[in-house]
């Protein structure tokens, strides 16, 4: 079909994902939407291991010489949780062990408004796969595409939808002048960590893919994960989250899209950080740490260590912590955004409308919690005052 100068087609085979190899990442670098968990390294990786029991069904739209301007990356599949039995329609990449952040459709910045609703008029004429629920996980608020996506859905039915923080550290061009627009507080507590660690130990920065082999390096972050947290962790214990992350890590390390480190401490590894380096900035994905280097506070000294090793060596103006308010984000950043879940039941789905309200009155009977979640993903040493 066609509107204005578009040509609007839907893809539906693992063949025709394919063919839009070569497309896909110029066109998210042209959107709004450009960030690490829509590029096609990502998405491509997350189909191989997790698209088993989905339906690939992306829109595309194309200007007048057939240059593709928009994408909505969708699967329609089961959910988690009490969704297992229901057909779920998300953005490609969401709602797994994996779930990424920063949704959205792909659209050519300025063209947002009209091939936005385009999108969604074929979703909601039912063009395509079945569906009884449909979610837009941890999309941008401000985001252009995903405001025509509401207002369209508000227009259909009723969707829900929640709010969370997103915090993020904004650098200027150097580690020190990062410093200085720091309280003096913070400033004498991260450098005296610093020097304490230094003064006391052998310490070194490994770099994964230059200092240590990948597979190496992602070893040790798995080991710290657990060290840490257990069997309380959510990340790394299943084969297919494992299986993922050893797909994907060598697929952005080619690009140069991985900031994979470890802090080892006499020779052992103490700390480590797995995150990804993209579009100037740092994306941060998974941590851990040694306990039995608590004294020496491993985690905030691994946090200024990853700091400064991105702007120092590869001019990062933005470390984005994800979604989440907890205590050691807000004593490092420096900023917020606004992510928002939306759901909405298919106005024909008895099943969807039933398990949303189920939802609705579950949540409203449970005490409101301020959202200060240290999730295993996130959560590290703070910033309090300690012997030196």
């Amino acid at each position: 079909s066609t509107a204005f100068d578009c040509t609007y087609d839907q893809v539906t085979t693992p063949e025709g994902f394919h063919a839009l190899e070569s497309e896909w990442n110029d066109l998210l670098q042209r959107s709004y939407a450009d960030t690490i968990y829509l590029t096609w390294e990502y998405l491509s990786t997350w189909w191989e291991v997790y698209g088993a029991g989905h339906a690939l069904w992306i829109l595309t739209a194309r200007d007048s010489s057939q240059r593709l301007v928009g994408l909505a990356p969708l699967s329609i599949g089961p959910g988690s949780g009490a969704r297992q039995l229901m057909h779920e329609l998300k953005i490609l990449g969401g709602r797994c062990e994996s779930t990424s952040e920063f949704l959205d459709f792909m659209i050519e910045r300025g063209r947002e408004t009209e091939i936005a609703a385009h999108f969604m008029q074929t979703i909601q004429a039912g063009q395509g796969p079945k569906w009884n629920l449909l979610s837009l996980p941890l999309t941008l608020a401000d985001s252009p595409a995903m405001k025509v996506a509401r207002a369209a859905l508000e227009q259909w039915g009723l969707p829900r939808t929640r709010e969370r923080e997103a915090p993020y550290c904004s650098f200027p061009e150097t580690w020190e002048k990062f410093l200085q627009t720091r309280s003096a507080k913070f400033r004498s507590t991260i450098r005296n960590r610093l020097k304490k660690l230094h003064s006391q130990h052998v310490v070194e920065l490994k770099i994964g893919g230059e200092d240590l082999a990948l597979d190496e390096a992602l070893l040790h972050i798995i080991k710290l994960n657990s060290n840490r947290w257990g069997t309380a962790g959510e990340a790394f214990h299943t084969l297919k989250f494992l299986e993922f992350h050893r797909r994907l890590i060598p697929r952005l390390a080619a690009r140069g899209w991985l900031a994979l480190m470890v802090l080892m401490v006499d020779g052992k590894a103490a700390a480590g950080r797995y995150d990804f380096l993209y579009g100037g900035k740092i994306w941060g994905f998974q941590g851990g740490w040694d306990a039995a280097y608590a004294r020496l506070s491993i985690g905030t000294v691994m946090n200024a260590l990853a700091f400064q090793w991105a702007i120092e060596k590869h001019g990062v103006r933005e470390y984005d912590f994800g979604a989440g308010a907890c205590r050691y984000k807000s004593e490092w950043s420096n900023g917020t955004r606004r992510l928002l879940t939306t759901c909405m039941a298919h106005p024909h789905s008895l099943s969807a409308r039933l398990l949303l309200a189920a939802r609705d009155w579950h949540q409203s009977r449970r005490h409101p919690q301020v959202d200060s979640e240290e999730s295993p993903e996130t959560a590290d040493f703070v910033l309090t005052p300690e012997p030196l």
